[in-house]
């Protein structure tokens, strides 16, 4: 391998060339976390003035050391040639060993690791890159390089490559100019290369100057530069702000999503409205009880406390029988519910409809369950408390539960209609056959048509587990005003909104404390 040695130049220039961006070669990861990129001919722009592209040290930009005179695209990849400012630093550049190139590159978007555009703005001495091919070459008369390299790069399928690189580059000056010959020999293979002392330190690698062009003189015999040998190692990076620290080959990603990512702004999310909040609430108790119009603040009536009742008689003027019957007086108020909203007139203005409508609905499913929730609480306090005599083998406790309290209706003249059960006591239920359970009940409760076709057992979480309610429907009634919830709506002209109230109102009428029996699942001996 070829020592790269100082600059050589011809007098009178100070001109450099060199592979500034390689194309089809995936980078190294760089140290701002960026993930490794591969750049093609059509993924970066270069300017038509070349001049604008300046040459710094390591990517600083009070650091100027010399500014492109010509940039060119080649298989290899683009290629730069630049001049080498009249400066003290443009001397000390020319005096060290610093080969390796940064290419400068904005507005960088990337399809994986893909480069798919970006734009090149400048160019940077480095000491150390993250392509591995590439570099900068020297001049003089003679054979001004000879090399043999070898070198791995990853392509954008993962697979590695390894070229073998030999080269003899020669130099003459005339009168005319400068003439260049380069007779170059390369040999690529997949398989990886073997770790060796040298790969540790790939900033050593070089690559013939065929790779910029299959030409055998430079491009313009007046050129001061012949193309030799380059240097191993040339990183990309990306120009940053002025006020940001630049790094070694961090090139800035154009994210899709994500905080500050150009797609958050940009692509507008889709808008599906509504979406879907489990299903509307539907009244459990209220549908159980007999039900009926409220048109009134509040509701008398009474009751039988003592029945007459009649008895055997011997008749033959023996005394008739007779009995002292007596009543009592009954009183039911009513519950109100009532929700408000004072909403931006502006959903009403801009024919957001479907908001307010969606909005009314979850208030009237809130409505129907509280107030179905306040009925049952009504109930259960109605109720007469009993406990089960006994619970059989292999049977449901919540079953013997329904069983028993149905017998106490039946007991006190009621038909059992309803049983409430809480869902921990109605999991044993769902695995016994329902023709089972029916027949069960048919049997055991003995009703005059034998039939439990209507009867309905209901699981609630408003239920005490260890316990369940059996009720008949005419020993309870809900009254309720006919169209609750009733909307209204009015303008609020201070605030620029719309007042939308729904109202509600709700009865209950406890008649027959007997026809509801909350039975407790702990036996107690009759």
């Amino acid at each position: 391998m070829t020592e790269t040695g100082l600059f050589q130049r011809i007098d009178g220039t100070r001109r450099v060339r060199g592979l500034l961006l390689p194309f089809g070669e995936l980078s190294r990861p760089n140290l701002s976390g960026n993930e490794p990129i591969m750049f093609s001919a059509d993924s970066i722009t270069l300017p038509r003035d070349p001049s604008v592209v300046t040459l710094n040290r390591q990517h600083d930009r009070f650091d100027p050391i010399g500014r492109a005179v010509a940039l060119e695209k080649t298989p290899a990849g683009v290629v730069a040639e630049f001049e080498i400012a009249e400066t003290d630093e443009g001397d000390s550049f020319l005096a060290s060993k610093m080969r390796k190139l940064s290419a400068e590159v904005a507005e960088l978007v990337r399809a994986g690791a893909n480069a798919v555009r970006s734009k090149l703005t400048g160019a940077a001495a480095v000491d150390e890159g993250a392509f591995a091919s590439a570099a900068l070459f020297a001049v003089a008369d003679g054979v001004i390089g000879e090399d043999h390299t070898e070198t791995v790069y990853t392509d954008e399928n993962g697979r590695e490559y390894r070229r073998v690189y030999d080269s003899t580059t020669e130099q003459t000056t005339t009168d005319a100019g400068v003439t260049t010959t380069t007779t170059t020999t390369i040999t690529e293979t997949t398989d990886p290369a073997e770790p060796d002392e040298g790969e540790a330190d790939m900033a050593n690698a070089q690559v013939p100057s065929t790779l910029l062009a299959s030409k055998a003189e430079t491009k313009d015999k007046a050129d001061p530069i012949t193309s030799a040998t380059f240097a191993a190692m040339v990183a990309t990076a990306i120009r940053q702000p002025e006020n940001r620290e630049t790094m070694l080959a961090a090139l800035n990603d154009v994210k899709i999503d994500g905080a500050n990512a150009v797609g958050t702004g940009a692509i507008p999310p889709e808008f599906i409205g509504e979406i879907w909040s489990g299903i509307p609430f539907v009244r459990r108790i209220i549908p159980l009880l007999q039900h009926g119009d409220l048109t009134s603040l509040s509701a008398t009536g009474w009751r039988w406390t003592t029945k007459p009742e009649v008895a055997e008689w011997a008749g033959n003027k023996a005394a008739v029988p007779s009995n002292t019957p007596a009543t009592e007086a009954a009183t039911w108020s009513f519950q109100r519910f009532a929700g408000g909203w004072d909403i931006a007139r502006e959903f009403i203005d801009f024919g957001e409809t479907e908001v307010i409508n969606s909005f009314l609905t979850a208030a009237a499913g809130s409505y129907a369950k509280k107030s179905d929730a306040w009925v049952l609480t009504k109930l259960l306090a109605a109720g007469t408390a009993m406990n089960v005599t006994d619970l059989p083998a292999d049977v449901p406790k919540a079953l013997a539960g329904i069983v028993d309290g149905a017998l106490a209706l039946i007991a006190n003249d009621a038909r059992p209609s309803y049983a409430l059960v809480n869902p921990a006591d109605y999991r044993p239920l769902l695995f016994t056959k329902k023709s089972d359970v029916l027949e069960y009940l048919n049997m055991a409760l003995g009703l005059e048509d034998g039939d439990l076709s209507g009867f309905k057992i209901v699981p609630h979480t408003g239920i005490t587990a260890g316990s369940v309610t059996v009720g008949a429907r005419e020993a309870a009634a809900v009254h309720e005003m006919s169209g609750s919830p009733i909307r209204v709506n009015a303008l609020d002209m201070v605030k620029g909104g719309i007042d939308e109230a729904l109202f509600g109102y709700v009865q209950f009428r406890d008649y027959y404390a007997e026809g509801i029996q909350n039975v407790s699942l702990t036996p107690v001996a009759p």
